[in-house]
């Protein structure tokens, strides 16, 4: 990593000791969701290692703290936090600012045990099953609609370890089917030491995610640096690097040449390939 990037990454060992609502402090409430947000004990997270990075070359700083995603997405709604991480475009209608910029595409997926003899074909195979999800997320409109529609088949996790409990739920037997983007389940799952228990039944098709942000005039002055801090960075090479100690990859693509097409990977951890076992 470049020497500027070491350095300025050193804010985020104090990230939350920075003064809450100063006019130079960027307030960030997002639930633990590894390897974009982190809680005790982890990394920080790329995301918030990247803003990290964004308002430190300004002189700022970035307070960050664990929250239930719920919570933290009404927390910012109604102003009491700046930016909450990995919001897609139906969490944020109507509620949160999206600046130009996102950070990536999430892709869910519908993950089992590896043991599980189930074949997913269409939304109605999740007939019968006992099904986990995360209290307040918003996955995918046909998974959501189901989900609404069979409410007795869901159990639902929430706090700041929801997804560890689900997975051990999941790992247990007391649920049989989970949904997770890929990138985050793969990467608490082995932390865990459980990958190798489940299998990727389903992929969906990936959606933008982004840094949402409150919707009032201070959420639209840190939208506006997001913006141009992420274009700097990845000019001069500073989020390629961070996103290589993440084991990422950037999610747009670079200039392509003359007559090449486009690659639009998206940021999704190496292991996240396709819906097959993890074994």
């Amino acid at each position: 990593m470049k020497p500027r990037t070491a350095l300025l990454l050193a804010v985020c060992a104090g990230l939350a000791l920075a003064t809450s609502g100063a006019d130079d402090v960027l307030v960030v409430r997002n639930a633990p969701w590894m390897p974009y947000s982190g809680g005790p004990g982890h990394k920080p997270g790329v995301i918030i290692e990247l803003l990290c990075l964004i308002t430190g070359e300004t002189g700022a700083a970035v307070n960050y703290a664990p929250m239930p995603w719920e919570e933290a997405i009404a927390t910012v709604h109604a102003g009491g936090a700046d930016a909450v991480i990995g919001a897609t475009g139906g969490e944020a209608k109507d509620k949160l600012l999206l600046p130009t910029e996102n950070i990536g595409a999430l892709h869910n997926g519908l993950f089992v045990r590896h043991d599980l003899a189930w074949t997913y074909e269409s939304i109605q195979s999740l007939d019968g099953k006992r099904i986990g999800a995360i209290k307040g997320r918003r996955y995918w409109e046909q998974f959501d609609r189901y989900a609404a529609d069979h409410p007795t088949a869901i159990t639902w996790f929430e706090g700041q370890n929801a997804l560890a409990e689900a997975i051990t739920a999941l790992r247990g037997g007391s649920i049989d089917v989970l949904p997770e983007a890929v990138s985050a389940f793969l990467w608490r799952a082995y932390r865990m030491r459980a990958g190798n228990d489940f299998r990727l039944a389903h992929l969906e098709e990936g959606e933008p995610i982004h840094i949402a942000f409150s919707p009032n005039e201070r959420g639209r002055l840190w939208a506006q640096r997001f913006d141009e801090g992420i274009r700097l960075l990845r000019a001069d090479g500073t989020l390629a690097a961070l996103l290589a100690e993440y084991g990422m990859s950037d999610w747009k693509p670079s200039a392509p040449d003359a007559g090449a097409p486009a690659s639009h990977a998206p940021v999704v951890a190496s292991a996240a390939t396709a819906p097959t076992p993890l074994r």
